[in-house]
Formats: C-alpha cells, sequence, structure tokens
C-alpha cells in the first residue's frame, strides 16, 4: 500500500487479513478506503456488504446490496449476499433459485455450495443439504464452516467416527470453533469416550462461561459420566440463566423421575411455570407428569393453556385427545368441536381438534377433511399437514408422494419440532430412503430421547442402514421404557430377531 496507495484491490486484500484475524473495524475501515478509491467501486462495496451481514448489521447489508444491483443486477458477489439476506429471511426457495444461477456461471464456487446447503437444510432436504456441503468441502477444503456443516450432518446419519474427523479438520482451521467443537463432543458421547466428551465441554466452559448450549452438554456429558448431582448443578444453573430453556427442565424432570421421585419433578417444573408462565412446553411437560399422576382435569387445563399460547404446535393437540379418549370424553369433546365450528367455521383451532379426535376414533376420512380444511385457510399449517402427510402414510392406500409433499410443508414451517421429523423421517422410510430416514429419526431422538416410539423407527432406520449393533441398542432404551407404547410388540419381536 505504501509504494501503490491508489491500489484499491490492496485495501481489500488487507480488509480480509483483519477480517480472518476477526477485527471487524479494521476490516471495514480498510474496505471503505477500497471504494473511496476505486474507479468501479461495487466489488468492494460487496466485500461490505458481505461484512456487515456477518457482523449482523443487516440494514446496512441490504442497503449496499441494493445500490450494487441497482447498477449492475449480475454482480456475482453482491448475488451471494443477497442470497445470505434471503436465508436470513427464511426465504429458502428464492435463495436456491439466487444460488443455482450463480452456480451456473461459477460451477466451482465453494461459497454458493455452502448456502446452498443452508437452503436446503432450512427446508428440512437434508440429502440434497449434504451433497452441496461436499461440494462446498471439495472447492473451499479450507472453510472451517463448511467442514463443520458437513460434520453436523454425519452426526445426524450416526456416522460418528466421520462426524469426529470433520470436526477436528474444523477445529483446527478455527480453533475457537464452538459449534465444531460441540458436535465432536456429542460424537464422543455417543462413542462412550464420555470422559474426552466431558473434558471438551469443560474445556468450553472455562472459555466461554454461562453459554446456554455448551452447559447443556457438559450436563449431558455428566450424566453420561454418572455424576448425576454435579449435573443437576449445572442444568439449575441453566435454568438461572435462561428460565425457558426446554431441555434443561426436561432433563432435570427426566432426572428425578428415574429417581422414584416425580414429586419433586411436579415440584421443580411448578416453580418454573411461576417464573415463565406463557412457556408452553413447560405447561405440557407439568401436564404430562399429571396425566401419570391420573390428576387429568388440571392436565387438561394446561393442555389447553398451551395449546392457546401456541396453535401451531402438533404435540397438545395429540395430547388432550388421547387424554379425552382416557377420560371417555371424546364424543363429547367431538360435538363441542362441532358446534363450535357452526359458530365460526374458520376457527383453525378447532378444526384441527376435531380432526385430532376423529383420527383417533379411527374416522380417518373425517380426520382427512378436517385437516384438508385447515390447509385451505393456511396451506402451511404445520400440525395439519404432519398429521394429515402421517394419515396418507397409513392409510388403506398410501399415497407417499402428496405425504412428502405435506411433510416437508410442515417441516420447513417447523424445523425444530421432534413430531415433524419423526413424521418425514417415516416417510422416508416407507419411501426406502433410509438414510434421509435416519437423519430425521436422528433429529427427534435429540429432542426427545425418552420417546419410545421415536427410538423404535431409530432402530429401523439403523438396521436397514446395516447398523445393526446401534439398532440393539435404541431397541433396548425403547423397550426399557416404563410406559406402554403401540409399536412394543413389534420392537420386542424384531430385538429378539436382532439378538
Amino acid at each position: 500500500i505504501k509504494v501503490k496507495p491508489d491500489d484499491d484491490g490492496l485495501y481489500i486484500i488487507l480488509g480480509n487479513f483483519y477480517r480472518k484475524q476477526e477485527k471487524t473495524e479494521l476490516a471495514e475501515k480498510a474496505y471503505r478506503e477500497a471504494i473511496a478509491k476505486a474507479k468501479e467501486p461495487n466489488n468492494a462495496k460487496a466485500v461490505l456488504a458481505d461484512l456487515f451481514f456477518d457482523s449482523k448489521k443487516i440494514e446496512l447489508a441490504q442497503k449496499l446490496v441494493n445500490e450494487i444491483l441497482e447498477k449492475n443486477d449480475k454482480h456475482p458477489q453482491a448475488q451471494l449476499v443477497k442470497v445470505k439476506l434471503l436465508l436470513h429471511e427464511g426465504e429458502n426457495l428464492a435463495a436456491l433459485t439466487a444460488v443455482d444461477e450463480l452456480l451456473k456461471n461459477s460451477p466451482n464456487w465453494g461459497e454458493a455450495y455452502y448456502q446452498k446447503s443452508l437452503a436446503h437444510l432450512n427446508k428440512g432436504e437434508t440429502l440434497l443439504s449434504q451433497q452441496a456441503v461436499d461440494q462446498a468441502v471439495k472447492y473451499m477444503p479450507y472453510s472451517p464452516e463448511a467442514h463443520t456443516l458437513l460434520a453436523h450432518h454425519l452426526l445426524l446419519k450416526r456416522n460418528f467416527d466421520a462426524a469426529k474427523k470433520e470436526a477436528a479438520i474444523a477445529l483446527r482451521l478455527k480453533p475457537n470453533n464452538f459449534r465444531a467443537a460441540i458436535i465432536l463432543g456429542k460424537a464422543l458421547l455417543q462413542e462412550k469416550e464420555t470422559d474426552k466428551a466431558l473434558k471438551i465441554f469443560e474445556k468450553m466452559d472455562e472459555a466461554a462461561p454461562n453459554n446456554i448450549e455448551i452447559l447443556h452438554n457438559k450436563g449431558i456429558a455428566l450424566l453420561a459420566n454418572k455424576k448425576t448431582s454435579e449435573a443437576i448443578k449445572v442444568f439449575e444453573q441453566i435454568l438461572t440463566l435462561k428460565p425457558e430453556f426446554t431441555p434443561a427442565l426436561t432433563t432435570l424432570a427426566a432426572i428425578y423421575i428415574d429417581q422414584k421421585n416425580p414429586e419433586t419433578a411436579i415440584k421443580v417444573i411448578s416453580e418454573q411455570i411461576k417464573k415463565t408462565p406463557d412457556h408452553p412446553d413447560y405447561l405440557v411437560l407439568l401436564g404430562e407428569l399429571l396425566v401419570n399422576n391420573n390428576s387429568n382435569d388440571e392436565a387438561l387445563t394446561l393442555f389447553r393453556r398451551a395449546q392457546e399460547i401456541a396453535p401451531d404446535a402438533p404435540r397438545t393437540y395429540i395430547l388432550i385427545a388421547q387424554l379425552l379418549t382416557k377420560m371417555n370424553k371424546t364424543r363429547q369433546a367431538i360435538a363441542e368441536y362441532r358446534a363450535l365450528l357452526e359458530k365460526e367455521p374458520n376457527l383453525i383451532q378447532a378444526q384441527m381438534g376435531l380432526g385430532t379426535l376423529l383420527e383417533k376414533t379411527g374416522e380417518q376420512e373425517e380426520a382427512k377433511t378436517a385437516y384438508k380444511k385447515v390447509l385451505t385457510q393456511d396451506p402451511k399449517f404445520a400440525p395439519a399437514a404432519n398429521n394429515l402427510a402421517w394419515l396418507l402414510v397409513e392409510g388403506k392406500d398410501p399415497d407417499l408422494g402428496e405425504a412428502l409433499r405435506l411433510a416437508l410443508v410442515a417441516k420447513e414451517r417447523s424445523p425444530d419440532d421432534p413430531f415433524i421429523a419423526d413424521t418425514l423421517g417415516w416417510i422416508h422410510y416407507k419411501r426406502g430412503s433410509y438414510s434421509l430416514a435416519l437423519s430425521q429419526f436422528a433429529q427427534a431422538s435429540d429432542k426427545l430421547p425418552d420417546h419410545p416410539t421415536i427410538r423404535y423407527h431409530l432402530a429401523l432406520a439403523l438396521h436397514s442402514e446395516g447398523k445393526t449393533e446401534q439398532a440393539k441398542k435404541e431397541l433396548k432404551k425403547c423397550l426399557d421404557h416404563k410406559d406402554n407404547f403401540p409399536e412394543r410388540e413389534e420392537a420386542l419381536k424384531f430385538f429378539n430377531q436382532l439378538s
């Protein structure tokens, strides 16, 4: 720069250097110098827009991208930042269209493949996501983000050894890559290398104290190492830092139940509800425990409250239907819903509740009609799409194509819902796409590790992928579950066959 003070390209190189060192302010200063000195400043503006995006300055990034694309709507770097902005807004389909256009002109662009992988992942299309990230790693082998995303996919596929290797590469490229470290720790836990996993999470906790995700994984690792009292303290610490963090309270309750102490579990959840009274997951969790204690009316009130707060969650509809059936009030509930729908025919919550109850009483065609009415009003209503997809798979004449479409709709609307992941996985399994099924069942199992049906589905997929020993472990876990579940007899028969 001293030799060529007006060379704008040198300032971009300098900015890139600072950016790799995470010196954001110095990088921004260098890019602004490049813009000031450039005869054609769009290239420098594009890299500055990218910096703004990574720095969470979304409005500034959008403004710069708009300026560039007004003058040159084909500018590749600006188009790539536009893809990132679309993903940030949840516009996955538009992002895929834009990134595919970029790859036509630049088929070896690793960063474009990485963004494509993220878009497919957001849509629940795990196979396409992994294919794209494979290309991203191929064309930018020194990208820690690409290796981390590949490790994430391998972890979901239960390929723990390969996940460990990819996560380790990502950490060598970027030692403070927490996402890669968490994946490495999770893979070690699954491989029963619990001491190593605990050391990783303890180191991370020292480096970034009070990080919720790190603490949660540390707690899981402590449990795996049979350090239950220490684990309880960690989960209590999490709930102090973030009272609405569901996995911590769920695990804490599970510990007390495992210790044959449901009263303490109920007390802990009740105290947490006082702090976060409108948290639907906590209301459901307490309701389920009360059902086990035969406090049905109290449980029903909690489920109804949770449903009002989060009408998009499929689980509450199912729980209410199951409880009403248990209380021998199914017909009464159906009549109430129908009376309500006569007054308010477009009330989605009532239509959804009716469909769920009809499904439970075996009136599948009427249930399908109810779900279709919901989807007529809101084509992306996740609970209706999920439940209709399940009925289409389990019916007399399965329509796996339409079921898959509906399950993907539900997945995109509620990407973290374990029951939707389970439905999507079951459809993939029925279609013979065992690798895709495994990824979805793994996601569902991570969210609901004590759900026996999900464990059974995971075992089926593992066996179909040739992972027989892992399948046996999952079957044993679901058969050890104290509650009865519809697939118990099939699971026992399958376990005996594998043994």
